[in-house]
This record gives structure tokens, C-alpha cells and sequence, in this order.
């Protein structure tokens, strides 16, 4: 599925990724690690002189799992990306991807805080999951408006994971960042952002605190639950991650896109954004810096945990299975933390504590479980729905 180019201006290309991969690499990765990544890298090399302006068509992580999905859930309508007079793609620095669903309430808000941004290098990429209300007509006007907007329309509803795992597989720049249609940043977020990432290497992550905004009264108030990981280890940053994360903030944040293509992206079931964020942590740190950068509506509509069961099932897409999708959460983290770079003492230190967690979850939610099955059985259904969407999106949480 993946076609973006890679844009360069000399055949100098290879050399650069090379050096760049290699200067990503962690000091704890093995030489087992390192080996395969240098076979990557000179697979790429000899990809890039043969064609020059393309990625290898089968890049690792979640771009090959990605193009397996249904070829039906290919987007029918897209605004092309922008091109210079000689006719050739602009890779622009940033890519932002807004992936939305019914999100016309709040939407031109969310796209005039991101066109409104100082640092100007940057594409948009807006993905509408089959929208039933008027945010086509939203899209298709800043669209026209601005040529950095690229637009794109899917026939039918392909679940808000997937929806926002597909806007990665569209970005070009060297840096990604996702958005939502809720939410809205201050114009400097990027600038700030970026000056991080490009004197920082060995950070993957950098976003800023979160102001919570109630979505019908418009009352703010500061989230004091944001996370640093700048810990030299892997494994200490993964462990950290799974016992400290609670809203997922830094999805939010700006990503280096070759580390992010190198994860599974957003798994398509509840709290399948954890298995993303620990994968990224075994990557390289998280930088947060102190000034407000995500201003995030909390509310019915707009945070998932508060959704009635129909609006959960149709947020992704189809009904979820809260104890399996616990196991494949789980399943998805250990697998995270055996792709990744790093050394076997590493792996054997998250894999520890990620056991420790899945026994822990387990009984979290087998007691979530019989207090739903209680009040389904004496008529309360509703709370019998939340009880078992908690036995999934609860985030972990050990003494």
C-alpha cells in the first residue's frame, strides 16, 4: 500500500540513511541487532541507487503488515500532494496526520490550530473514515483553500485504529505528528518540537503538557499525569511507560517517522495504542517540555473510555472482545520488545516485568468481569458495558 517518495538531491542518499540509522542506535543493542539493521540498511542502498526516489517496497514493521490489509478498504476520493514547477513531490519536513470520523463539531477549530502553525514545512494529511455528517464538506473547503491539505476519503468505516495507522502509511517528512479533530495546539507547537528532535538524536518523542478542556463547558484545567522517559536503558523507559501512562498524551506529540514505521502502529482493539508507545520507548526517549502544547476536549463524545457500547463498537469498527483483547495486547508488547534493537539483557528485563503485568491484569480484569456479569444479571446493562470495556482499556497498574 505504502508508495510516498522519498525525495532527495543527490545520489549521496544511501550514505545519509546509513549514517542516520547508525547514529540511532541504542548502546545497549546486540551485535545480533546491529547486524540485521546494517543488511537493512545496504538492502535499502542498493534500492535507492537503482531508483532513486522511492523507499524499498517492502519496508519492515507495520507497513508491510499494513498493506495486507482488505485492498476494499482503500480510500476512494484524494487530494494529490503538493509538487514543485518541475513537476516532482515537495517531501516536506513534517507530516501531520488527522484521521476522523464524524468530527464536524469540532473540526475546523483542530485545522485552523494546525494551518495557524509558525513552522510552516509541514503536509496535512486528513483521512475521513466514511463521515456521515458535514465533515466532507469541512475538508473539501480547506482543501481548496490550502495546498498543503491532502484529503483523502474512505467508502466505509475501517475503525479508528486503522484509520489513524493509515495516515502514517501516506506521510513523507522526516517527522510525524498525529492530530486529532477534538483538539487543538498552540502555533508554536511544532517549532518547539522540532528544534528538540533535530539537536536531540537520540530522542524519538517530543511533546509538551496537556490542558484538559471539558467539551460542553469549555472549562480547562492542567493534566498533571504527563511523562518524561529519558532513562539510558530501554527496558527501564518500558517499564516506566506501563506503570505510568495513563492518558496517552504522547501520541499526540512529534515522532521521527523512521522509528514510528518500525512499530505496528495502532493495534484495531482497545488500549492497542499501548503496544505502539512501549515499542517507541524501546526506541529512544521521550523529551516533554514544560509549556502547554495539546489542549485535549474531554468528554461523551470525544474520549473513548466514555462512549456508549454502539458508539465503542463503531469506533473501531467492529465489537470488541475485552479478555482476548487483553491477551493480544499483551501478546503485542512482547513481540515489541523482541523486534526491537536492543541488547538480550534488555529484553529479558522488560520481558520480566511484562509477565508480571499480564498476571496482574488478569485478575484486574477477571474482577471487572464478575461485577459485569452481576450487573447484567440483576438488569443494569449499561454498567455492565463499562465494566467490560475497563477489562481492557484500564491501563496496567502494579504496586
Amino acid at each position: 500500500m505504502y508508495s510516498g517518495p522519498f525525495m532527495a538531491a543527490s545520489r549521496s542518499i544511501p550514505l545519509e540513511i546509513a549514517v542516520r540509522r547508525q547514529r540511532f542506535a541504542s548502546p545497549y543493542e546486540s551485535s545480533a541487532a546491529r547486524i540485521s539493521r546494517a543488511q537493512w540498511i545496504r538492502r535499502g542502498a542498493s534500492h535507492l541507487e537503482s531508483n532513486p526516489w522511492h523507499l524499498p517496497r517492502r519496508p519492515p514493521g507495520a507497513l508491510a503488515a499494513f498493506s495486507r490489509l482488505d485492498r476494499s478498504l482503500a480510500p476512494t476520493v484524494a487530494t494529490p500532494p503538493m509538487r514543485s514547477l518541475s513537476g516532482l513531490d515537495i517531501a516536506p519536513t513534517v507530516s501531520i496526520g488527522l484521521p476522523v470520523r464524524n468530527g464536524a463539531r469540532f473540526l475546523a477549530e483542530a485545522l485552523d490550530s494546525l494551518l495557524a502553525q509558525t513552522y510552516r514545512d509541514f503536509e496535512l494529511i486528513v483521512s475521513d473514515n466514511a463521515s456521515t455528517d458535514e465533515t466532507a464538506s469541512i475538508c473539501a473547503r480547506y482543501a481548496g483553500k490550502d495546498a498543503r491539505i491532502r484529503y483523502v476519503r474512505h467508502a466505509v468505516n475501517i475503525g479508528a485504529p486503522r484509520n489513524w495507522s493509515f495516515v502514517v502509511t501516506l506521510a513523507r517528512g522526516r517527522y510525524f505528528k498525529w492530530a486529532s479533530c477534538n483538539d487543538r495546539c498552540p502555533e508554536y507547537m511544532l517549532e518547539r518540537c522540532v528544534a528538540v528532535l533535530e539537536r536531540r538524536p537520540d530522542a524519538v518523542l517530543c511533546y509538551g503538557r496537556t490542558c484538559l478542556v471539558d467539551e460542553e463547558s469549555g472549562l480547562q484545567q492542567p493534566y498533571g499525569g504527563n511523562i518524561a522517559l529519558e532513562h539510558e536503558r530501554p527496558s527501564e523507559r518500558f517499564i516506566q511507560l506501563l506503570r505510568l501512562l495513563q492518558l496517552n498524551n504522547p501520541q499526540c506529540g512529534l515522532i521521527r517517522l523512521e522509528a514510528l514505521r518500525q512499530t505496528g502502529l495502532d493495534r484495531p482493539y482497545p488500549g492497542g495504542d499501548l503496544p505502539l508507545m512501549s515499542e517507541l520507548a524501546l526506541r529512544g526517549t521521550f523529551v516533554l517540555l514544560p509549556e502547554v502544547l495539546l489542549y485535549r476536549r474531554m468528554g461523551a463524545g470525544t474520549f473513548s473510555h466514555a462512549l456508549t457500547p454502539a458508539a465503542h463498537n463503531d469506533f473501531f469498527g467492529k465489537t470488541t472482545m475485552p479478555l482476548f483483547d487483553i491477551l493480544r495486547r499483551h501478546r503485542d508488547h512482547a513481540l515489541g520488545v523482541l523486534r526491537a534493537p536492543i541488547a538480550t539483557q534488555e529484553e529479558v528485563r522488560s520481558l520480566k516485568y511484562l509477565a508480571r503485568a499480564f498476571y496482574w491484569d488478569l485478575r484486574c480484569a477477571r474482577t471487572h468481569y464478575r461485577s459485569a456479569t452481576d450487573c447484567a444479571a440483576s438488569g443494569r446493562s449499561a454498567s455492565a458495558g463499562l465494566l467490560l470495556r475497563r477489562c481492557t482499556t484500564s491501563p496496567t497498574r502494579r504496586p
